[in-house]
């Protein structure tokens, strides 16, 4: 019983914090510094990083860097680089490669697409059928189009959906926090 109140306590505590981490994120930031474009890369780049350590790749992936593409976001890429490249996912060193296209795609962990590379989604749902990526989009339509994860835009907040079905097609395993915090889960 004390045990499982305990469990509960942390679990808890990890929803608080990964909802509570872009906001320290928006609100560390001065605001007439930054405009809104790197605003948005910041927050996005907290979620990404917090994803990461919220989903469980298969055992053959977890002996090497933990590889970071991004794909159509310079901004993002910035702030991932200068936040979280020296960061661990487990005990894998992340790196963080900006790709510039869909052609010489390398063995990656993640995969971030922007809205403005969504036209490529049907290459990638091709070139990513048995790879074990976690794909993110930001499209109305991300989820359909293969990705895993899909930020959106609700109230003006950035939120996120996750694409089960998806994630069991690339292997992936979606924590219980993470569902948890998704403003929907698509079976």
């Amino acid at each position: 019983m004390i045990l499982s109140l305990s469990c509960k306590i942390i679990n808890v505590k990890r929803r608080l914090l990964l909802l509570l981490i872009p906001l320290f994120c928006f609100s560390a930031v001065d605001g007439p510094q930054l405009d809104e474009k790197n605003t948005n890369a910041i927050i996005k780049s907290s979620y990404v990083y917090n994803f990461c350590k919220l989903v469980s790749w298969p055992d053959s992936r977890k002996d090497s860097n933990f590889i970071i593409g991004v794909l159509g976001d310079p901004d993002l890429y910035k702030q991932l680089i200068s936040k979280y490249s020296s960061k661990l996912i487990g005990n894998q060193p992340i790196e963080i490669v900006q790709l510039l296209g869909t052609e010489q795609m390398p063995e990656l962990h993640v995969l971030f697409v922007s809205r403005n590379m969504v036209n490529v989604m049907p290459s990638i749902q091709t070139k990513m059928v048995k790879a074990h990526t976690l794909v993110i989009s930001e499209h109305p339509d991300g989820i359909k189009h293969g990705a895993t994860l899909n930020f959106v835009v609700i109230d003006n907040q950035l939120k996120f959906e996750i694409g089960e079905t998806n994630a069991v097609n690339h292997d992936l395993t979606i924590g219980s926090t993470l569902k948890s915090l998704a403003n929907k889960v698509i079976k």
